[in-house]
């Protein structure tokens, strides 16, 4: 197990290394990040690029995605558990010591909604150009520093969570959320405020 386990990190920080070939100056990733099987980066647009923190995790089958020039950035200490996808036409800002839960996804863009626009897309063919990020509607999304994103989230464009904030499991936010709140639901809803002043830690270090 430890000989396999030890080809596995091998072949894990190669494939690194093969996206670091690839991408040249549009990935800047710290050597020091922790990497499960099947993770993902596709960097596309010439504009395009993503910058990983020092002490990150990308969790197995995550994925970082930009198209048409989207940036993704995330800071230090940062988690990104198994399946969660973070993707970006224009930009996705992460901070540090934030935790992303499993089977979270974060998007900035959505395809447009105008019923006549949906006619265009379908009568222009399943996989047409009309059909690319790059006609869809972007808006840049901000976490802020040690905020906690729970399992089956779903962040929508235009968003900005605050500092400390917690959003509860397979919440769907559409709405920024301010700092030091615990959000949940479907949109997501304040469940409780000031969360660094009125609960003491529990954890004795």
């Amino acid at each position: 197990m430890r000989i396999y386990a030890r080809l596995e990190k091998i072949i894990l920080m190669l494939r690194l290394r093969m996206y670091k070939c690839k991408y040249k100056s549009r990935l800047l990733i710290d050597e020091n990040i922790k990497l499960r099987r099947g993770y993902e980066i596709n960097i596309k647009g010439e504009g395009g690029q993503v910058q990983i923190g020092d002490n990150c995790l990308l969790g197995k089958a995550s994925k970082i995605i930009t198209q048409s020039d989207g940036r993704v950035s995330i800071g230090k200490n940062t988690s990104i558990r198994r399946e969660s996808i973070v993707s970006a036409v224009d930009q996705v800002a992460i901070g540090d010591n934030v935790i992303i839960s499993r089977n979270v996804v974060i998007v900035d863009n959505n395809h447009p909604t105008h019923p006549s626009d949906r006619l265009k897309l379908i009568a222009s063919g399943f996989g047409s150009k009309l059909w690319g990020w790059e006609y869809s509607i972007s808006s840049p999304i901000i976490i802020n520093d040690n905020v906690w994103i729970g399992e089956g989230v779903r962040i929508l464009k235009g968003v900005e969570i605050g500092k400390n904030s917690i959003v509860g499991a397979c919440a769907v936010v559409t709405k920024d959320v301010l700092g030091n709140l615990i959000v949940g639901g479907n949109p997501a809803k304040v469940l409780k405020e000031n969360i660094n002043q009125f609960e003491e830690p529990s954890i004795d270090t």
